[in-house]
């Protein structure tokens, strides 16, 4: 759904055009279970990796950096923290996910950062 309304194509058509192959190493990782325990039980840093892997896979053919904001905002919600976490609120976090897209921030880095409020 939030690919249907950042690319402004209906599911159909998307399903043709995207690599579902990338968008499942994408989305797996933060719901990844052992034992039947998350390995990731924090919501915040769940919605981080889902935002990163979505940013290191590419999965849709444009629009990834607004699709991984969009799908973290609403893995936050659904967590139960929605975002801003800092006063700084979405214009530090823009330059924060483009610092990852671009590789000159960790994934783990992204994590922290998300984890710390968006402070640290």
């Amino acid at each position: 759904m939030i690919a249907e309304e950042v690319l402004r194509e209906p599911a159909e058509h998307l399903h043709r055009t995207v690599d579902l192959w990338r968008i499942e190493l994408a989305l797996a990782p933060p719901f990844l279970r052992i034992g039947g325990a998350l390995l990731h039980p924090d919501p915040v840093e769940r919605a981080a990796i889902c935002c990163s892997r979505i940013l290191r896979y590419h999965p849709f053919p444009r629009g990834n950096k607004q699709i991984a904001y969009l799908t973290m905002r609403v893995m936050l919600e659904w967590g139960g923290t929605p975002w801003p976490l800092s006063p700084q609120g979405d214009a530090e976090l823009g330059d924060v996910i483009a610092a990852l897209a671009m590789g000159m921030l960790s994934e783990e880095e992204f994590v922290a950062w998300m984890k710390g409020g968006g402070r640290e």
